[in-house]
């Protein structure tokens, strides 16, 4: 169980951080964007 929960914490905080790259890179290349 351990392991399997360790998998998914791993996947959750791949997953996570190219969710934030692609947040901050869509934040720097839409500086003067519309969009909230």
């Amino acid at each position: 169980m351990v392991k399997g929960k360790n998998l998914i914490v791993g996947k959750f905080r791949e997953e996570g951080s190219n969710l934030v790259f692609y947040l901050l890179k869509g934040r720097v290349v839409c500086t003067d964007c519309s969009h909230p």
